[in-house]
Order: structure tokens, then C-alpha cells, then sequence
């Protein structure tokens, strides 16, 4: 057998020519190398600053605490000290911050005034869109949580000592699965405890390893006063329903089709974003929903409802908004100017059973003994 049909050798152009080509590809390969490699030495360099910014606001912080000093010309010297920004930003209330880059500063707020104030005078009873609102910066997603679980331990383990004390949402989460060791507490499961079921429902206080993906036509129940502690993402698919309060360590998606249903009847503490593509709809007069979360919500089709948002960003990108209840970004300008009306009818007695507490600390206008409380630098 004649493999070699044509036995000419290879023309001088032809071998320049390949040459050439195989030169291309090695450079080119080589640029992307050194690019990705440059990406990688960036986002390391941004971490390391990030991080840098974060023990140096927070050391502020504690320095602060520690000497109960919240004089101008003390704080103008720790400022210059720490190479920090410390900001007057209202009454007894500091801002605390480091720029990591153009478009990412790490900050952190303290009063050395702090007082006890209804959530609802403080949040719920307004819309959002009110002229004269203000969210007070030491009301956080983390803190909110924060202040709720503690009673929930108390109400189910009432042999429990809870702890009081959180810095960020993921220290409340690394709590609950501490619990998950002694008896009679929160219970680990996988997953599958809760999609191999032909009624998704939490049987106890579960505390779920893993993120969690709801298969379509299934709800997603967790029985009245109970919470469940997801530490993962939560996907919910085509007329599936959220029924109860949940805490979610990491995003929740709601993936709905044309012709399909998806509604959310209860709380959502998310430590990330939610989005949804399909329309979608909240709670009733006597069950509102509660959507709180550290990041943005992202909507591409209407919301409808009996609803609070606490967020980063609100995006609904269709501008079909038609809510009774509220909305609070940490963004201002992106709450909806319309399309949210008041819930003249929300019973604060049942805030418990929402997972929601009843008090928040922040900032007064008290004198005399500091009473100081803070946010953790993010």
C-alpha cells in the first residue's frame, strides 16, 4: 500500500507559511497565559487589599469601643493614624472607611448612642419611597437576622443559652450548624432530605448542607413558627411555591416558564441576590412576604403582592411593580417611585411568626453614657 501518494517535497512558501502560523499560535497562546496570569495576580492583590481595608476599619472600630472616645479631635487623629476615613454622616452616627479600589470601599458605621426602637416605626411602616425615610445604616440584612435568631433559640431550646452577638450573616449560619451537635437543637441533613419528598416540607429544625434545587410542580413548605437554614443556594423551577421562612447562604434563583405560577408566601434572609425572569407573586393580607438580602433582587417580569423588600439594589427591569408593603435599598435611587402602596394592615404581634424581630438598636439622640453599637466592615 502506497501511502505516500505524492512524494514531492514540501515548496519553501508552504514551510514559511506554516511556520509562521504555528509562531502565531504559540504567541497567542502565550498572551492569553501571561493575560490570565496577570487576572490572577490582580484578583490576588485585590484580595489581599480588600482584606487589608477590612482589619484596618474594623481595628478602628475597636479602638473606638475600647477608649468610648468619639471626640472630633480623637477621631481626626486615629483617622490619620489608621489611615482611615471616619465621617460625621448624622446625629451620633460614624461612617468608617478605606477605599479598596475605584469602585469597591470597605466601610462600617458606629453610633455611641445607641437605642431600642420598634422595626416597625423604624422600617415597616413606610413604603420606602417617602421623602423624609431614612434606613438607618446599623439595619442590615446580618443584623436583622442577627437580632431574631436569639429569640428563636430561646422560644425552641429553652435549655439553650443563645448566643447574642453576630458580625456578619455568615457567623449567624456558622452558629446555627454549631447547634446541629447537641441534642434536642437543629438537626443536619442533606439535600435530599428535602427533594426526595413528594411535598418538600423541613420535618424538624434542619440546618441543610448543601444548596438545594426544588424540581418543578413541587413547594417548598416550612410549618408555621419554624425556620430552615439552608447553607448553599436555593433554586426553585416551574410552579413551585415558597411556603414558611428561610435563610439561604448564598443565592436563590426562581426559574418560572410562560405558562407557569411561582409565588413566595413567607421570609427570605438571603446572604446574595434572588432573581426571578417570570412574574411573580407575594404573600396575602394575613401572610405578607419579607425578601432580605445582603445583595441585589432582579426581576424581568411583574411582581405583585403583599410584600417588603430589604436589599442592595431593587431592578425590576419591565417596571410592572404592584406591591402593598415596601421597599429599602441600600441604593436609594433604585426604588420604585411608584407601585408600592402602604400596608395600613401589617400586625407587628405576628412578627415572630415571620421571623422578623420586634426591636432593632440604632443610632439616638441620647446623651451622656455611650452606649456603642457598630456594623461589621464590608
Amino acid at each position: 500500500m502506497n501511502i505516500l501518494k505524492n512524494k514531492k517535497g514540501m515548496g519553501l512558501p508552504l514551510m514559511i507559511a506554516i511556520v509562521t502560523f504555528v509562531f502565531a499560535i504559540v504567541a497567542t497562546l502565550l498572551t492569553v497565559a501571561i493575560r490570565q496570569a496577570s487576572l490572577i495576580d490582580n484578583s490576588i492583590e485585590s484580595s489581599e487589599k480588600y482584606v487589608n481595608a477590612v482589619q484596618k476599619v474594623d481595628a478602628t472600630i475597636q479602638i473606638i469601643v475600647r477608649d468610648q472616645n468619639l471626640e472630633p479631635t480623637y477621631l481626626n487623629a486615629l483617622s490619620a493614624y489608621m489611615e482611615v476615613t471616619i465621617e460625621s454622616i448624622g446625629t451620633n452616627l460614624w461612617m468608617i472607611s478605606q477605599n479598596v479600589s475605584d469602585t469597591k470601599t470597605v466601610l462600617s458605621y458606629i453610633t455611641g448612642s445607641a437605642t431600642s426602637n420598634s422595626t416597625y416605626d423604624l422600617v415597616f411602616q413606610y413604603s420606602g419611597t417617602e421623602n423624609d425615610f431614612n434606613l438607618s445604616p446599623l439595619i442590615t440584612p446580618s443584623t436583622l437576622l442577627g437580632v431574631y435568631i436569639p429569640s428563636y433559640i430561646e422560644t425552641n431550646f429553652p435549655l439553650l443559652t443563645p448566643q447574642t452577638e453576630f458580625t456578619t450573616f455568615d457567623s449567624i449560619v456558622s452558629y446555627i450548624q454549631s447547634l446541629t451537635t447537641t441534642s434536642g437543637s437543629f438537626q443536619a441533613v442533606s439535600p435530599t432530605a428535602l427533594t426526595s419528598q413528594t411535598n418538600p416540607t423541613a420535618l424538624g429544625h434542619w440546618y441543610v448542607t448543601g444548596s438545594v434545587i426544588i424540581p418543578k410542580d413541587k413547594d417548598l413548605t416550612v410549618p408555621n413558627d419554624r425556620i430552615l437554614v439552608i447553607n448553599g443556594n436555593l433554586t426553585m423551577n416551574a410552579n413551585s411555591d415558597i411556603i414558611g421562612n428561610v435563610v439561604v447562604n448564598g443565592n436563590v434563583v426562581i426559574n418560572g416558564t410562560k405558562t407557569s405560577s411561582e409565588t413566595i408566601s413567607g421570609t427570605l434572609y438571603i446572604d446574595g441576590t434572588l432573581t426571578a425572569s417570570r412574574p411573580l407573586q407575594f404573600g396575602t393580607s394575613s401572610r405578607p412576604a419579607f425578601i432580605i438580602a445582603t445583595g441585589d433582587v432582579t426581576f424581568g417580569n411583574t411582581i405583585s403582592g403583599y410584600v417588603y423588600f430589604f436589599c442592595d439594589n431593587f431592578n425590576e427591569k419591565r417596571n410592572k411593580v404592584s406591591i402593598i408593603g415596601g421597599v429599602y435599598a441600600a441604593t436609594p435611587s433604585s426604588v420604585p417611585s411608584t407601585g408600592i402602596s402602604i400596608n395600613s394592615n401589617l400586625d407587628t404581634d405576628l412578627f415572630y411568626s415571620y421571623g422578623i424581630p420586634l426591636y432593632m438598636v440604632t443610632e439616638g439622640s441620647g446623651t451622656g453614657t455611650f452606649s456603642f453599637k457598630y456594623t461589621y466592615p464590608s
